[in-house]
């Protein structure tokens, strides 16, 4: 029998229900599972590059456990930072599982916790602090290269006393999305106004086989094209009534 997949963990973006149907569209024979409002997970393999081609995906993650208290996560998670090289960078998210998510004062004790055991078995450790929110941003855990060459631990409450677990594998590319929303040579902020994230989100629910013609009938700018042809699309026409938008 061939090895099963790993459990995969996608944190959905600002609108569940959507991010998760663009999953389905791209994942049409899984069967996800929901681990609370914000986190789908199923046994798929993704693509090195599936982060930069989703556009209502937060994080990946590759679940570690599924049911551990308080004192198995810990060791779990001291156990996975100590396969780490060099100085030892980590930060610790929680989003709300069927029993709610962990408190920011919970997260932080626990994070200096684990920081202090490491540091007792003669590592170089940092935590990096959450300020005060439940869960490290995409920015954060890209400037302080958690991804790279060091850890984010996403918790999730399954049960009153039970935690699920996973290590982020990816984040959004934020940067490259804000690029191309500001930095398109013809941007209109009256009618121009769909974010590059949500026409990839729309692109990708469409579910159109990428040697089709993609047609936008009210283009504007151009952002759904200019989605689409980074998504491998070829076939692409635009059209508008707006001569500035054609222009654009």
């Amino acid at each position: 029998m061939p090895p099963s997949l790993p459990l995969c963990w996608f944190v959905l973006g600002h609108e569940p229900l959507v991010s998760l149907a663009e999953l389905v569209q791209l994942f049409p024979r899984t069967p996800f599972k929901r681990l609370g409002n914000s986190i789908a997970a199923a046994p798929v393999s993704l693509p090195q590059r599936f982060i930069n081609s989703v556009g209502g995906i937060v994080k990946t993650a590759t679940q570690l456990a599924d049911a551990l208290d308080e004192k198995e996560l810990f060791a779990a998670i001291e156990h996975e930072l100590g396969t780490v090289s060099g100085k030892i960078h980590f930060g610790m998210s929680s989003y709300p599982g069927t029993h709610g998510a962990l408190d920011a004062k919970t997260l932080q004790t626990w994070g200096l916790q684990i920081k202090k055991a490491v540091k007792a078995n003669g590592l170089s450790v940092r935590y990096v602090d959450n300020r005060g929110a439940v869960a490290l941003s995409s920015a954060s855990v890209l400037n302080n290269g958690l991804v790279e060459r060091g850890r984010e631990f996403i918790i999730v409450r399954v049960a009153p006393q039970k935690f699920a677990l996973a290590i982020t594998t990816a984040v959004q590319p934020f940067e490259a999305f804000s690029e191309r929303d500001f930095g398109r040579p013809g941007r209109d902020d009256v009618s121009g106004m769909l974010p590059p994230k949500l026409a990839m989100v729309m692109i990708n629910c469409a579910a159109i086989p990428k040697d089709r013609a993609l047609y936008d009938p009210s283009c504007g700018s151009g952002t759904i094209l200019t989605e689409a042809m980074l998504l491998g699309y070829t076939k692409l026409i635009g059209s508008d009534m707006s001569a500035r938008a054609v222009e654009d």
